[in-house]
């Protein structure tokens, strides 16, 4: 029944999509197989996901635990998969991946930010839509290189 897509998105994301990326492929999988009848859960999912990856942007251990930042990652993995993959946008209103970069850099999250960002842009290797010249795309990917020409950043941040 179409009134629990909120509580079934929410156990996805919680427990399954954060924690299990090998089985994203499957999610996936399920999803496209429920067709115009899961378009509703979809939904519910990406709402849960947007609210996950703010309670864990938020948290105060975020730079210190590794098990935070790799649930981010595997957030950012998701999402990616499940909107650019698929041609589907992320809205500026919803996640500005851009302004998320430069908060980052200024409050030293970037440890986390980046990978989460990197992780997301994943999805667009296979898209049509999120190709050069996109100039979303175009607009991260000059982020990016702004950051790795920054002189005393890490090189784990470099590297992703």
């Amino acid at each position: 029944e179409t009134r629990y897509f909120g509580w079934l998105g929410h156990y996805f994301v919680v427990k399954r999509i954060s924690t299990q990326p090998n089985f994203h492929g499957v999610y996936l999988a399920f999803l496209e197989h429920l067709g115009e009848y899961g378009k509703g859960l979809i939904d519910a999912i990406l709402f849960s996901v947007y609210m996950n990856v703010g309670k864990l942007l938020r948290s105060p251990k975020i730079t210190t635990s590794t098990s935070e930042r790799s649930l981010l990652k595997n957030l950012g993995s998701w999402l990616g998969q499940i909107t650019l993959a698929r041609n589907k946008p992320i809205l500026q209103i919803t996640l500005d991946c851009k302004e998320l970069l430069y908060q980052g850099y200024e409050t030293g999250m970037l440890i986390a930010v980046t990978p989460f960002v990197a992780k997301i842009l994943e999805g667009a290797k296979n898209s049509v839509v999120f190709r050069p010249p996109n100039p979303w795309l175009m607009g991260l990917l000059s982020v990016f290189r702004s950051l790795y020409e920054v002189e005393d950043l890490k090189m784990n941040i470099k590297f992703e």
